[in-house]
């Protein structure tokens, strides 16, 4: 394990006040491994203190947000290039051991079908489940997980149908084989969509319920993903590979109406970008990201992807 390349991940958007707590693991790291921080623009001191506090860390930098999805491709496409047998993914409010991480690897090997492996991810005081990732436990996603609770024998391991990327690790095959997230989805739902196109290519998403990590958002109101929650749900259907595709007819009464009333509101930025994905949508063919979903690859992971 020693000698593999591992690239640990971190997307920040004005995360000054994060790196203190999601880095305080990454000091010194193992031989081979890497900490690659990529910067959705921010303007506070995000920047300045990772290159003074985490001087080992290599960095780059967006001068726009390019959204959690694309910002994540541009380090997987690196760590895929550089030959890196692990990336893990890590969201800027959350935290992980390094033993942590090493036994998701470990876990990994002998579960090689699951190019995902996530720990239970807790709240950052450990007194609960993180808000979001009790749906990866419920019985319909992680069967038996419950029951071997309620009878007091959980395995250490189980296959799960759902995923939250706050805290994932995976492995180069999923970087050959799925690629990295689709672009159709800015902040919100790519992890539901990167779930849905491995179940479609046959393999696994897998949890290792004695390792965990920590999301510190249990304090923050509970707000709705965006403005468009609906129209995310809408989208991880239909960008499904395993679900038909949907008609041109339905694309459009789906989403133009929300895009118009979020042109009358004067939301111009959130009605562009529902428009783009409805175009893509419209676009069908081999160059709708629905289609590239379907083919086995590095997808999404080249220039501009």
């Amino acid at each position: 394990m020693q000698n593999e390349k591992v690239f640990i991940i971190i997307v920040t958007y004005n995360a000054e006040s994060w790196l203190p707590i999601c880095c305080r693991e990454f000091g010194a790291l193992p031989e081979g491994w890497e900490l690659l921080v990529v910067d959705n623009g921010s303007t506070d001191g995000t920047v300045h203190l990772l290159q003074k506090e985490y001087p080992h860390a290599r960095l780059i930098e967006n001068k726009n947000n390019l959204g959690f999805g694309r910002a994540n491709n541009l380090a997987l496409h690196r760590a895929l290039a550089e030959g890196a047998a692990y990336a893990f993914l890590l969201n800027q409010d959350a935290e992980i051991t390094l033993s942590a991480i090493q036994a998701l690897i470990a876990l990994q090997k002998q579960h090689p079908d699951c190019l995902v492996l996530s720990p239970v991810q807790l709240t950052g005081a450990d007194s609960d489940l993180d808000y979001g990732f009790a749906r990866c436990v419920r019985p319909k996603a992680c069967p038996g997980l419950i029951l071997d609770g309620v009878s007091g024998a959980v395995k250490d391991f189980y296959y799960s149908q759902e995923g939250v990327a706050a805290a994932w690790l995976l492995s180069r095959e999923a970087l050959n084989t799925i690629g990295g997230f689709n672009p159709l989805f800015y902040h919100y739902g790519e992890d539901e969509d990167y779930v849905n196109r491995i179940l479609y290519h046959g393999y696994h998403v897998g949890l290792g319920t004695r390792i965990y990590a920590r999301h510190h958002r249990e304090d923050r109101p509970r707000v709705k993903k965006m403005a468009g929650t609906r129209f995310i749900d809408k989208l991880i259907r239909m960008a499904d590979p395993s679900r038909p595709a949907p008609s041109r007819t339905a694309i459009v009464l789906s989403y133009m109406p929300a895009i118009c009333r979020l042109l009358l509101e004067g939301r111009f930025s959130l009605a562009a970008y529902f428009f783009a994905c409805c175009r893509n949508l419209l676009r069908g063919g081999r160059q709708s990201f629905r289609e590239i979903s379907k083919t086995r690859g590095p997808s999404f992971l080249g220039a501009g992807s």
